[in-house]
């Protein structure tokens, strides 16, 4: 019996080391995977088909690596020590470019990778503990077009603690616990509409101000979610809000375009009032 096991064993190691020789000798090389584009976990199964063996689940935002563009729309890689097939439509490059976010707060690391697949823009958040293991992982996607509708950042509660916002031009704004990915509260875009492609800028006090293409001149937002108010340029050909910087006595917006079609500056009060503009040189 003992011996028929050994012999088990050999041969299932056998039929590994020649599915990997194989995936690296006819396949070609796509590096590093991120998994994204699902709620929890995505299988890895022993051949490039849905239905065949399930190897091992992968999580939601990790790293599949040294991977191989396979047949019938799969990935051959390796986690964990363990390698397999999966789906394609479930992963995108773990690379520099993608990642718009990487900061640490409060002892635990956050990143945001954007990345685009077909017709869809992506964004994965993962949180990370100071021993490197993951917390929590997000996915958000939505309709890729030249504005970008999804984005990340982290703010202050106002009471020394950080939280992590989430933002899809579609579904609105969503503060999450730092530790645990729990969404503490949404500001939906039926509410107020931020628009697309979005600055924003947050105050020590956790008020955040954020505009946007496509959406209202800045929108002061509470802590806690509520809208505090929201500003206006006087004007439906001031736009493209791309950068906002608070300053010491004001808010000052940066837009591509102002009445006459030069970029330049407008400067709100903190109470959103429109103190005045100035053209770029």
């Amino acid at each position: 019996m003992i011996m028929k096991r050994i012999l088990a064993t050999i041969l299932v190691l056998c039929v590994l080391l020649c599915c990997a020789a194989r995936a690296e000798g006819n396949m070609e090389p796509i590096g590093n995977q991120l998994v994204v584009n699902c709620d929890n976990w995505v299988s890895m199964r022993s051949e490039p088909n849905t239905k065949a063996h399930r190897v091992t689940k992968v999580p939601l935002g990790a790293v599949v690596e040294d991977c191989y563009a396979a047949s019938n729309g799969f990935a051959y890689g390796t986690y964990e020590g363990k390698s397999g097939y999966i789906l394609m439509k479930y992963l995108t490059a773990d690379t520099p470019e993608g990642l718009i976010l990487d900061v640490t707060a409060d002892g635990v690391r956050v990143t945001g990778a954007r990345s685009y697949s077909d017709t869809k823009e992506n964004l994965l958040v993962s949180c990370y503990a100071d021993n490197g293991d993951t917390l929590w992982s997000r996915s958000l996607s939505s309709d890729c077009t030249e504005l970008t509708f999804l984005e990340v950042f982290v703010a202050p509660d106002g009471e020394g603690s950080a939280r992590v916002m989430l933002y899809s031009a579609m579904d609105g704004l969503s503060c999450c616990d730092l530790h645990t990915g729990d969404t503490l509260w949404t500001l939906p875009a039926r509410e107020v509409h931020l628009g697309a492609s979005i600055s924003h800028a947050v105050g020590e006090d956790g008020t955040m101000y954020i505009g946007g293409y496509y959406g209202p001149d800045p929108v002061a937002i509470s802590p806690d979610g509520s809208v505090l108010w929201q500003s206006s340029a006087d004007s439906d050909d001031t736009y493209w809000l791309y950068e906002i910087n608070l300053m010491d006595d004001c808010i000052a917006a940066h837009y591509d375009f102002l009445i006459d079609g030069d970029s330049g500056w407008v400067y709100y009060s903190y109470g959103g009032e429109k103190l005045g503009i100035e053209r770029d040189e």
